[in-house]
């Protein structure tokens, strides 16, 4: 199953609800138009997303708010759990696109291995690939190491900074 069909079908489900408070005074006698022009807004929505009884992954945000007719869902603050990969990411604020399944960390951005810890402003989670990009300062913390760069490309353990590098070894 698509990770993203169970969130959609969250939000389409609320939106099916709300809908019956739409507009009903259109269309021909003896008929009800239902039409509703509102936003969907889910408090403390969990989506995880499992193969074979397996945990891929599991996203946890305190709100998700779709757009009337839109594609994407506002999240307040984002946890993102792999545990295949011991990756852990919380982030201030994201936009989950419905339609590609993108996730999109905004606002505070760390991301915790075990074995060290990233820290940047943003970061785009593309889930056809499973890369995570940034273009944004990053500072990546370890044992023993710390690494200071612009921009980053990371895909399961392995991170690369794209550009002006600094790094410090203890």
């Amino acid at each position: 199953m698509k990770p993203g069909f169970l969130f959609l079908a969250a939000l389409v489900l609320v939106a099916v609800l709300f809908a019956a408070s739409g507009d009903q005074d259109r269309g021909a006698p003896g008929e009800i138009a239902i039409e509703a022009n509102i936003d969907a807004v889910l408090d403390g929505v969990t989506v995880v997303a499992s193969r074979e009884g397996e945990m891929l992954w599991r996203l946890v945000t305190d709100r998700a708010v779709m757009p009337s007719g839109g594609t994407v869902a506002n999240l307040g603050k984002v946890a993102l759990t792999v545990p295949r990969e011991g990756l852990f990411v919380k982030s201030g604020s994201g936009v989950y696109d419905l339609a590609s399944n993108d996730l999109k960390f905004t606002n505070a951005v760390v991301a915790d291995t075990g074995k060290m810890v990233l820290h940047t402003q943003y970061a785009r989670l593309d889930s056809a690939t499973g890369e995570v990009v940034s273009d944004a300062d990053v500072l990546v913390e370890g044992v023993g190491f710390t690494v200071k760069g612009r921009g980053f490309w990371a895909k399961g353990n392995e991170v690369k900074i794209l550009g002006s590098v600094e790094a410090e070894v203890e």
